[in-house]
């Protein structure tokens, strides 16, 4: 009784996972994708990275390894062993230079170089996950395009982030490195070629936290826009842009209210910062066409917003909105309401891989199958969400489409595929 009338409401609003078609999304995704590899009008930007990932690692070469993201900056040396398995060293943590304050790009790149020092020794190649809006080069050097509120550079649009800190080493008498600069999931995804010695069909790099992103390697025949040519070359697909999936009225109403309307629709439709908006626009709504007690109803807080961890608690029984929605039915039918909108995001996702592994034709046989290296909160801790996807792996993925894949969860994954990156782009 509970399901039947959350699923009428959900239809009604064209909210409901099944209004995601498992296989017409795929093809309309990989549509959007190979449009954005050719270099016309895409939702999906299919971003080159000038990085490949064809080859074996180098064993026990040692290279500089660092991340700056958010509040932290590391730095490491990172080599892998003769055994293929990655060794960090060094690990050291900064807070990273213009959160405490504004400062110039010139000191920032001054900042890093610093950092660098300790390590010049290591070798003379660095891989550097750099998790800011930036335009990577063919020469892998990145432009940066801005940085976000956390973090105080207001003269960085459009300097090159090597040649700014090879500038900030000569003036400290020091010799250049080789930079090669890439994102978090591009890292992330470079991470799987290192991942304990195992050989997959084909790597797929997924992030899904606070935002969500993919990464895959593309024969480089596949990608026009480039010129072509022979090899691989991973490609930043920047999926949560993607504009092509069924949206219902509380995501066109979340959308509105956000701060880049018409953006990341994807991204406002999985991950983890607007999942607990969407959940409680969704539960409003539920709440006025009488889907819960009237007790409830009268006692409503329209106004109040949840968060995933909030929601994440009550899936598990506990925390106060279990408390509030304690009535049995009351409790079904926001249960039923949490589950179907993870339901939906595993469904996009399951799309997602969908349409890579149909480009690629990689993951067919099962003893090789393609390696998913995922990162994130989202994908981790959200309590519904990875039993979903593992349900459509199975049957839609294995099942239907024949595709073979097996997610990997590695630790200091940046750290380790900005690694890669360093020892097989050389």
């Amino acid at each position: 009784m509970h399901f039947n009338k959350v699923e009428a409401f959900l239809k009604r609003h064209n909210m409901a996972a099944s209004g995601i078609p498992l296989l017409r999304c795929t093809g309309e995704f990989l549509r959007a994708m190979r449009d954005g590899l050719a270099g016309h009008p895409s939702s999906l930007m299919m971003i080159p990275t000038y990085l490949s990932g064809g080859r074996q690692v180098p064993r026990e070469q040692a290279v500089i390894v660092m991340d700056a993201g958010g509040t932290n900056f590391r730095i490491a040396a990172v080599h892998f062993d003769d055994l293929g398995s990655p060794v960090v060293e060094g690990f050291q943590k900064f807070p990273m230079p213009g959160t405490q304050g504004e400062i110039t790009c010139d000191a920032f790149f001054d900042a890093l170089a610093g950092f660098i020092l300790e390590y010049a020794d290591v070798s003379e190649r660095v891989g550097f996950c750099f998790s800011f809006p930036t335009e990577i080069l063919p020469n892998r050097d990145g432009r940066i395009l801005a940085f976000s509120k956390e973090v105080s550079i207001p003269d960085a649009g459009g300097r090159l982030i090597g040649e700014g800190i090879n500038a900030a080493l000569a003036a400290r008498g020091a010799a250049p490195k080789q930079f090669i600069v890439l994102n978090d999931t591009v890292a992330t995804m470079l991470c799987g070629i290192g991942y304990e010695n195992r050989e997959y069909a084909g790597t797929i790099g997924f992030i899904l936290g606070t935002g969500t992103n993919t990464c895959y390697l593309e024969n480089m025949a596949e990608i026009p826009k480039i010129g072509g040519g022979t090899g691989t070359m991973a490609v930043n697909l920047e999926s949560g842009c993607y504009s092509g999936f069924p949206r219902g009225d509380y995501d066109c109403e979340l959308d509105a209210a956000s701060q880049n309307p018409g953006d990341h629709l994807t991204e406002k439709m999985i991950s983890g910062a607007y999942l607990g908006e969407l959940i409680t626009r969704t539960v409003r709504g539920a709440v006025r066409e009488g889907l819960f007690s009237e007790r409830l109803t009268a006692a409503y807080d329209m106004e109040r917003v949840y968060n995933m961890i909030e929601i994440s608690d009550f899936v598990e029984g506990k925390g106060v909105l279990a408390q509030f929605f304690a009535a049995p039915d009351d409790h079904a039918v926001l249960f039923a309401l949490v589950e179907d909108c993870f339901d939906r995001a595993a469904r996009i996702t399951a799309v997602n891989f969908a349409a890579i592994l149909t480009q690629t034709g990689q993951g067919h046989d099962p003893a090789h199958p393609v390696g998913i290296v995922a990162e994130g909160t989202t994908f981790y801790k959200a309590p519904l969400f990875r039993p979903k996807l593992e349900q459509y792996l199975d049957t839609f993925l294995r099942g239907e489409l024949g595709f073979h894949c097996e997610i990997v969860k590695a630790d200091d994954a940046t750290l380790i595929g900005s690694a890669v990156a360093a020892l097989i782009n050389t």
